[in-house]
């Protein structure tokens, strides 16, 4: 069985898949196919005539055209959750860069010779209101960071109630009215610009919005718009809706805080990714199906 892999992996994954399969580079040699960030649309599918199963190396899919797939016979499956623990760190990181303008700091420490420090006048995050909506598994981790290591008074909405104790869930109105607002949410169809303008002017001018699930969340021109006219304070995200993002991107010239997907990108959260994954290809090679198969 032949496995296309073309980026990188957690290195201990890697040699115990080798010590079983073998690589290529060659999407029309492959059995299964693995991803982080590729793109398997149709026009991959067509091209890959020999593969039975994708593999999602983290949680998201949206880059998998499922219907397809499943019409053709492969058989998906992601790991969800093993990831969690990295992602919730980078958002309370992505909160203290933006509050403590740390890009500008670092930026001017190697360029200025002056350093403007009031330009550098920050925020505690310690005390302030955090609101999350949506409420999965990395919510429920970087609610707790911040509950029970910055006293942060934390409110949360879902669609479904989850009856976390650390949590004060209510209207999505009142969720939007924080001091900081994370995004939980997977994307899909019903939560393609899930923020959009109506959303962001029912935040606080002081506010800043945390996105660390999908670009595809927030509405790119009603986020233009409400930062240019300081509708809200500010942005940091690790993710765009079409990545790699352009350099020329008007948003990037705003206040925002950004960096390129890497929210599941540490060596502890890919070797759980990883090893989930390689088990659930050898159930699929066994004949069995893989515990999260998604189609």
């Amino acid at each position: 069985m032949k496995i296309y892999l073309v980026e990188y992996i957690n290195s201990d994954v890697y040699k115990l898949l080798k010590e079983k399969y073998e690589f290529t580079d060659k999407i029309e040699e492959c059995d299964i196919v693995i991803s982080r960030n590729l793109i398997i649309d149709k026009t991959f599918i067509d091209k890959a005539k020999n593969l039975k199963c994708a593999a999602m190396y983290g949680t998201g899919v949206d880059g998998i055209d499922l219907d397809y797939a499943k019409s053709k016979g492969i058989t998906v499956f992601n790991a969800p959750k093993f990831n969690s623990l990295s992602v919730a760190e980078l958002n309370v990181s992505l909160m203290l860069a933006i509050s403590r303008k740390l890009e500008k700091g670092i930026h001017d420490t190697k360029v200025e010779s002056v350093i403007d420090y009031s330009g550098m006048l920050g925020n505690e995050i310690t005390g302030k209101t955090v609101g999350f909506v949506g409420l999965g598994k990395i919510s429920m981790l970087t609610a707790k960071m911040l509950k029970f290591g910055f006293e942060c008074n934390i409110k949360g909405w879902s669609r479904t109630k989850k009856n976390i104790d650390y949590i004060n869930e209510t209207t999505l109105d009142d969720v939007l009215d924080s001091d900081y607002v994370i995004l939980g949410l997977a994307l899909n169809d019903e939560t393609r610009h899930f923020i959009n303008l109506e959303k962001l002017t029912k935040m606080k001018k002081t506010t800043y919005l945390i996105n660390a699930c999908r670009g595809g969340l927030v509405a790119h021109d009603d986020l233009v718009y409400a930062l240019k006219n300081n509708i809200i304070r500010g942005y940091a995200t690790d993710v765009f809706e079409h990545e790699p993002v352009d350099i020329n991107d008007e948003l990037l010239k705003l206040n925002v805080l950004s960096l390129p997907h890497v929210g599941g990108n540490t060596e502890e959260s890919l070797y759980r990714v990883g090893i989930k994954i390689k088990e659930q290809i050898d159930d699929f090679l066994a004949g069995k199906e893989p515990e999260f198969k998604i189609v």
